[in-house]
């Protein structure tokens, strides 16, 4: 007789046709216009057989489009559906941005709202100023690590303390030997949060980029992350402070924006 289902490994409850086939959705990268299938494969590790079962569904089911007789591969816009949902429940989002965008044109770089998802962050909503120019924008659906990005550790800010020991042990697995020094980082920043209500990431997340953030609480219970940041020659240290300081008063604006609507 099998085994009852509650009573099975976590690992032995996943149905493994669906599993790869999200991760061979996750192979395309916002900076992919198209892949070879031998570029899936080597980034999902699976057999090309499989790989081309997989194309061949997702293709009949409008996620993947399939182009030059099957030698590239692209993302059809049907995957956006799959997304939606979860976007139109964090309609915060829309009612924050016109206060996102006005600090944005202050400090000419990006602000950004994002959301926990395991060891990355994924932003909802960004607004940016009109100068900033990159070949690879972050936007919406972009992610960063929790670790060192200011996003990450914003979010990190707004957990109970209980907490924080479970998600250090999650994270841990992901940096393994730099894991103590990952740890001291994010360990400075909640020391910053605790004096001052805002972190830091300076150069941590990427050389070149200084960023500040700060924790946004939702009236259901949920933890945003709010951050403001850019490029080392545009947010400088001798601006931290005041863009600490706007950045948490926008987050509670948001709070409280939010609360209102429950009116």
């Amino acid at each position: 007789m099998p085994a009852p289902e509650e009573g099975r490994p976590e690992s032995e409850k996943i149905i493994r046709a669906i599993a790869r086939g999200f991760d061979v959705l996750q192979a395309f990268r916002p900076t992919d216009n198209f892949l070879l299938h031998s570029q899936i494969v080597e980034r999902t590790g699976l057999p090309g057989p499989t790989v081309t079962r997989i194309l061949h569904t997702l293709q009949v089911l409008r996620y993947v489009s399939v182009y030059n007789c099957g030698k590239f591969y692209k993302l059809h816009p049907h995957v956006l559906s799959l997304g939606y949902p979860v976007l139109a429940r964090y309609d915060i989002r829309q009612v924050a941005r016109p206060f996102m965008q006005e600090l944005a044109d202050y400090c000419r770089a990006t602000v950004a709202l994002g959301v926990r998802d395991g060891s990355e962050m994924i932003y909802i909503e960004r607004a940016r100023d009109k100068t900033v120019v990159t070949a690879h924008p972050l936007d919406i659906g972009s992610r960063m690590p929790v670790a060192t990005s200011a996003q990450g550790r914003a979010w990190l800010a707004g957990q109970p303390s209980w907490a924080l020991e479970e998600i250090f042990a999650d994270l841990s697995v992901s940096y393994s030997a730099e894991w103590p020094n990952v740890r001291k980082g994010i360990e400075r920043a909640l020391e910053l949060y605790r004096a001052k209500g805002y972190v830091t990431s300076i150069g941590e997340w990427e050389a070149a980029t200084n960023a500040v953030g700060a924790p946004v609480f939702l009236r259901d219970g949920t933890c945003l992350a709010l951050t403001c940041g850019g490029p080392s020659h545009r947010i400088k240290p001798g601006m931290i402070e005041d863009l600490g300081r706007r950045t948490v008063d926008l987050g509670d604006c948001i709070s409280r924006l939010d609360a209102g609507r429950q009116a």
